[in-house]
């Protein structure tokens, strides 16, 4: 605190700085280019916490200053040569020019008078990168997707979403704001239930180490709950957990703060067992209060109990786990462990703090969490290269609108090319309906396909599953359309005149795409290649026609019918978002692949 100065938090002398100094220079030098100015990031004063003793290091007169690329290209460096010329020394007081630290044991910043230029802290940036280099993600131009969620620690939510903006000429910063102020309601659904195994996870740990007379045991594990139930109070509060230092700070602005902390702080300061079991109980019946009150979920007994046979008593965490767990519906969610965001199972600041480390974490954890519940199987017969994880049997197969595809049953095939003997793949004939409707095009995936920006286009990336999903489409009569003269059906029919997988085409004659509207494989005959046999059958359809592209569009949880097309030729070449708004399938992305017809399928 500056001697003889009433303290200013660090965001409204922030905001002071913009609209005494900054926004009149911007107005005289570069009165055409839009900026966006504000104070997020790293910070107590973001987070709301600063106190006086905050301005003894990183802390005064600062301001995060937004231009576009092409601006900043142009313009940045000029500008901040400027702002060292002609910012004043002082802003309410309180030096705008920071002095440095050289020693590597206090590499900080201090506030320093100066006759001289100034070295200022108006940081000067483009919106998408300083959110990327954050995030690992510019949520100004796109939606996180889950795996974004979860590799986004809620320190860095809290530094992007707190803080103030005092003018968005841009409107990037306010948009990222907007699409990060909280979690989508399955995403914290999910993250509700894995804080409560988390709770479950060392709920009987004090109990048995205050048994074995581990006293300093028993009260660390007391920390570690009572830590575990502040960050569900904030989770339900819809608010984000800071790191450690503000952790308590951050709890006491909650609501559940004045019935939750009492307990809490009676437990820690317990140094009985039976007096710290108390407490941590009547914390955790609070909390499982507030979780009912909160109508998330359907109700769950707040009432301590045993811990199976053993005589301490506990929350019974995973009970709410449970019941929250099963009310998210996104397929994604619905299939992973209850481990939840990084930030849930690792609070080491090297790794929270690099997003790409973060990231990387998180799709280790999420990889070895699918090998472990779905293990790979052997490779299908006719296919030598190796299977890869998560894979499942019925890989080359696909079901209605390319969105499906199935488990394979025994049934006779040849020994040397794992193909159905004696099946036939032809133009359909009136006859065929009745077998093309009765075919089950019912499905079960051990994963799904997220799609991320790569190198040289859009990559598919397969997700695994904690446990298997079984997708059931709705029945709907789709068929070729009659008023198009080039639509077709071609079905695969076995020696006794069955219908076993069949193929329904249209084409696009504007742009001479043959589109694949539905295709089909009996389960009895999944893994056997007649998929393939009716997609090379759609293939010859088409250059007849003279079609140039061979086009369908198949559902991100349709892993096995992704992998049996790419092997087939077929490349992605768009997605969809929200496409099956309003339909059952809502929540997943519609993935549009393409294959040239002036090439021949891909390999076995």
């Amino acid at each position: 605190m500056v001697a003889g100065r009433p303290f200013v938090s660090g965001v409204e002398l922030s905001r002071a700085l913009y609209e005494e100094a900054v926004r009149p220079l911007l107005a005289e030098v570069l009165p055409g280019v839009r900026h966006t100015a504000a104070r997020v990031g790293a910070g107590s004063d973001v987070l709301g916490f600063d106190t006086p003793r905050s301005t003894d290091h990183d802390w005064g007169p600062r301001l995060d200053l937004f231009l576009s690329p092409a601006d900043l290209a142009a313009h940045g460096a000029a500008l901040r040569r400027l702002l060292s010329e002609r910012l004043p020394a002082t802003v309410r007081g309180y030096p705008t020019h920071v002095v440095r630290g050289s020693d590597p044991d206090d590499p900080v910043t201090h506030m320093a008078p100066t006759t001289g230029p100034v070295d200022h802290r108006v940081e000067i940036r483009d919106t998408g990168a300083w959110l990327t280099g954050l995030l690992g993600v510019d949520a100004s131009a796109v939606e996180p997707g889950v795996r974004d969620w979860l590799a986004l620690p809620q320190q860095r939510l809290a530094e992007v979403t707190g803080g103030a903006v005092f003018h968005d000429g841009l409107g990037a910063l306010t948009a990222a704001r907007r699409r990060l102020a909280w979690y989508p309601d399955g995403v914290w659904r999910h993250l509700l239930a894995c804080q409560w195994r988390r709770v479950a996870q060392e709920e009987a740990f004090a109990g048995r180490c205050a048994e074995v007379g581990d006293d300093l045991g028993a009260a660390v594990s007391a920390g570690r709950l009572a830590r575990d139930l502040m960050r569900l109070c904030l989770l339900l509060e819809r608010r984000y957990a800071p790191y450690g230092k503000w952790l308590g700070s951050a709890f006491a602005r909650c609501a559940a703060a004045a019935r939750v902390g009492p307990p809490l702080r009676a437990a820690l300061a317990a140094t009985a067992q039976a007096d710290r079991e108390r407490h941590l109980c009547d914390a955790a019946e609070e909390v499982a209060r507030a979780q009912n009150a909160a109508g998330l979920a359907a109700p769950v007994d707040p009432v301590r109990r045993r811990f199976h046979t053993r005589p301490y008593l506990v929350p019974g965490a995973d009970r709410f786990a449970r019941a929250l767990a099963a009310t998210v519906t996104d397929p994604l969610l619905r299939g992973l462990p209850l481990t939840g965001a990084v930030d849930q199972w690792a609070d080491g600041t090297d790794l929270l703090l690099h997003p790409a480390a973060a990231r990387a974490a998180v799709d280790a954890v999420l990889r070895d969490a699918g090998r472990r519940v779905a293990p790979a199987p052997p490779p299908e017969a006719g296919d030598g290269a190796p299977v890869p994880p998560a894979r499942d049997a019925a890989a080359d197969e696909a079901a209605p609108g390319g969105r499906g595809a199935g488990t394979p049953a025994p049934g006779a095939a040849d020994p040397r090319t794992g193909a159905d003997a004696g099946i036939e793949v032809r133009p359909a004939t009136a006859g065929d309906a009745a077998g093309v409707a009765a075919i089950d095009t019912a499905f079960t995936t051990t994963g799904v396909v997220e799609v991320r920006p790569g190198p040289r286009g859009l990559d598919l990336v397969e997700v695994p599953l904690a446990a298997p999903l079984h997708k059931v489409f709705p029945d709907e009569e789709e068929g070729t359309d009659p008023d198009d003269p080039d639509a077709a059906r071609y079905v695969a029919v076995d020696a006794a005149g069955r219908v076993c997988g069949f193929v329904d085409l249209s084409h696009e004659r504007w742009n001479r795409r043959l589109v694949v509207a539905e295709v089909a494989v009996a389960p009895g005959h999944r893994g056997r290649g007649l998929a393939r046999r009716l997609l090379e059958a759609a293939a010859g359809h088409g250059r007849r026609l003279g079609a140039r592209t061979l086009w369908l569009e198949v559902s991100s949880v349709n892993a096995p019918a992704v992998r049996a097309y790419r092997r087939l030729g077929f490349a992605c070449c768009g997605l969809d978002t929200s496409l099956y708004t309003g339909t059952p399938a809502e929540g997943e992305t519609a993935i549009f692949m393409s294959r040239d017809l002036s090439a021949p399928a891909g390999g076995a």
